[in-house]
């Protein structure tokens, strides 16, 4: 999380009253605590560092170190050095719900709706209903390069010559279709390497295979167009061609 604004990501679970409240260090606790309990701070999440939050707050660190003990201490989170502070994993969220709320006089929370989603999404939701399996690294594994052949350590060092000589160009908006050197030269490649005519023009720089076929399937199909499909196939490619309304 950025230091910049942590609180802003809290808000409106800190609602902390400067003047006529009670301690600050309390209200704090209780703002944490009625967040975590209601899920918003899911189990295992990181909590912002201290002297970030207090910052932010405009209030002493010490203020904040007295809620997360209070924290810690009573369950809702856990402390452990170069690990910063957490939600407890093992938090009995219903029970304490129910208590918290009957001492506080709370009505409950009515559940919330899951929002809408279209067809299409529900469609590509089905295909990756299954956990995916543990990756394990194996012989001629589809589109797996020789990673361990990989020039990590060349990589790095035109990573950072890039960086120290164009940083500011590298960051700003640029082409959308791809930092344009990167495009000459992927173009003077395939033209050399596989016989490919083209020009930088020509050249699309995406995010993944993923993307490029997204990309196609939207540019190519109509919703309803028939495709066909393997079958057992890539599920990503079965998704975006789903997404666009195809037909497999």
């Amino acid at each position: 999380m950025s230091r910049a604004r942590v609180a802003d990501a809290l808000t409106p679970h800190l609602a902390l009253q400067r003047v006529g409240g009670e301690a600050m260090h309390r209200q704090l606790y209780s703002s944490f605590r009625s967040a975590i309990l209601e899920g918003q701070f899911a189990p295992g999440m990181r909590l912002p560092s201290t002297r970030a939050l207090a910052d932010d707050l405009g209030v002493s660190r010490t203020t904040v170190l007295q809620a997360f003990e209070r924290l810690v201490s009573e369950g809702y989170a856990t402390a452990r050095s170069g690990a910063g502070t957490r939600v407890a994993t093992s938090l009995n969220t219903s029970a304490h719900r129910r208590s918290t709320m009957r001492v506080e006089g709370r009505a409950p929370r009515a559940p919330e709706r899951p929002p809408r989603l279209s067809r299409s999404t529900i469609a590509v939701l089905d295909e990756f209903k299954n956990p995916r399996p543990a990756f394990q690294m194996v012989p001629f594994a589809l589109g797996l390069p020789a990673i361990d052949e990989f020039p990590v350590a060349l990589w790095a060092r035109l990573i950072g010559r890039l960086w120290r000589t164009r940083a500011a160009e590298m960051l700003r908006f640029t082409d959308v279709r791809g930092f344009p050197p990167l495009r000459e030269a992927i173009a003077q490649y395939v033209m050399t390497a596989r016989g490919v005519r083209c020009t930088a023009d020509q050249v699309l720089v995406v995010n993944g295979a993923q993307h490029g076929i997204d990309l196609m399937a939207r540019m190519l199909l109509d919703p309803g167009d028939t495709v066909w499909v393997e079958d057992p196939g890539y599920p990503g490619a079965r998704g975006a061609l789903l997404s666009a309304g195809a037909s497999p």
